[in-house]
């Protein structure tokens, strides 16, 4: 019998599942480019059926130490990204530059760390959490690429950022990625952001990718770049080795975050 749509998505989402970690809806929706309706969707059906566990903001596998859920599990769905965001802020961002950043949750943390340390930086964003984090930000200088407000995403976009971004520059754009592999590059399995993340990468002097470990060695159907384009990857710490390896051998540089 063949597979639908949504038995292929909800399939991925076991699969993701499958390491214990508690995953948020947004990092779902990242990876599958789906709405965060169809995601929670998903989600419902998937613990209705005893086939996961719903916890606030996300879900996590079925198999839980004495069965308990700790109140703590969403926060450690997220410390991979915060991982990533404290060495990319504490390494990769010079004082006074100009940044661009993703929307998603490893860039969010970004935006927290600039915010909480008061770091003298300006940033360029579509995303309306990173825009509310940093519009109190006094050592911050805020950008905001605006368009269509997509309230799954909860970022801003449009078809006519080709045209508008010709009149930016920003010296890093660090990209949030849902799939890198050695074979494909990076892609992802997505209609319309590939437009807004090229348009971007023309903007800046480099483009750095931002990738938690869950998605290496994955692919999507449409390209983003190769490794010639970008040739820096952060992750973090529970990224496997092998994986890595193949990645370097293909000419990437990959920068691991540690506790």
């Amino acid at each position: 019998m063949k597979c639908s749509k949504a038995d292929r998505r909800q399939n991925t989402i076991i699969e993701m599942l499958s390491t214990g970690k508690t995953i948020s809806v947004e990092e779902f929706c990242q990876t599958l480019c789906c709405s965060a309706s169809t995601i929670r969707n998903d989600l419902n059906h998937l613990a209705n059926i005893g086939k996961i566990t719903r916890v606030f903001g996300g879900a996590r596998s079925i198999q839980t130490k004495g069965g308990m859920i700790s109140l703590t599990d969403n926060d450690e769905g997220n410390r991979r990204s915060r991982e990533i965001a404290a060495y990319v802020t504490e390494h990769l961002i010079p004082l006074q530059s100009t940044i661009i950043l993703d929307s998603g949750t490893t860039c969010l943390e970004i935006a927290r760390l600039l915010a909480k340390n008061n770091f003298p930086v300006s940033v360029l964003t579509f995303s309306l959490p990173i825009i509310n984090i940093l519009a109190e930000a006094e050592a911050v200088n805020l950008y905001s690429f605006g368009g269509f407000y997509h309230m799954d995403r909860g970022a801003f976009f449009d078809d006519y950022i080709e045209e508008h971004t010709k009149l930016l520059h920003a010296d890093i754009y660090f990209m949030i990625t849902s799939s890198v592999s050695p074979e494909a590059g990076f892609t992802i399995s997505c209609q319309d952001k590939p437009i807004t993340e090229r348009s971007l990468m023309r903007v800046a002097t480099k483009t750095i990718a931002l990738c938690n470990s869950s998605n290496i060695s994955k692919s999507g159907y449409r390209i983003i770049s190769d490794f010639t384009e970008i040739n820096t990857m952060v992750t973090d710490s529970e990224a496997n080795p092998e994986h890595l390896q193949k990645l370097q051998d293909a000419g990437l540089n990959v920068l691991v975050a540690k506790q």
